[in-house]
């Protein structure tokens, strides 16, 4: 049936000639999306294959470099360098994913300083929960429940920070 219309093939099938039009149309978007899928496959196989392939020819020159010949760190950055590119190709394509960064924040002390003395507990008390491990969890409670101001000093208007007169003079003190 190469090469005759759809009528012709309708006819020979006894069916109509946009059925076959639509399963003929169907059929070339099947194909399309397989060929697509099996050339961005192929085309990742073949990218990870050529980072082995230096990875390993990298390994074998590292070998066969004698031990304190200034060849082998060149080799070695080739092994990373392999490593890190084939890395990076497959977490950006969505198999890998990206590990979390920790990030580090210095804030000094005239920064804390201009802070409400209940930002200050909280963060402290964030600080603490944070470096805690999951076998402290009960501590973990005993922290939420001291950090917790009771029913009185809500009414008092101690939502935080200085509970009473007497932490004023420990702070005094130290």
């Amino acid at each position: 049936m190469i090469g005759m219309g759809y009528r012709s093939i309708a006819q020979k099938l006894g069916v109509g000639h946009m059925t076959i039009k639509r399963d003929l149309e169907a059929v070339r978007e099947e194909t399309s999306t397989r060929m697509s899928k099996f050339e961005r496959d192929y085309a990742i196989a073949s990218s990870v294959s050529v980072y082995e392939q230096v990875e390993e020819s990298a390994w074998k020159e590292f070998a066969s470099a004698g031990p304190g010949s200034a060849q082998r760190a060149r080799f070695l950055d080739v092994v990373r360098g392999a490593r890190n590119d084939q890395t990076k190709l497959l977490t950006d394509l969505g198999f890998l994913r990206k590990a979390p960064q920790e990030i580090q924040h210095t804030v000094t002390s005239k920064v804390v300083d201009q802070w409400s003395p209940q930002a200050q507990d909280l963060v402290a008390l964030a600080i603490i929960k944070a470096g805690l491990t999951p076998a402290l969890a009960p501590v973990r409670e005993v922290i939420d429940v001291v950090s917790q101001p009771s029913p009185s000093q809500l009414s008092a208007g101690h939502a935080g920070g200085k509970h009473g007169p007497e932490e004023d003079d420990e702070e005094d003190a130290a």
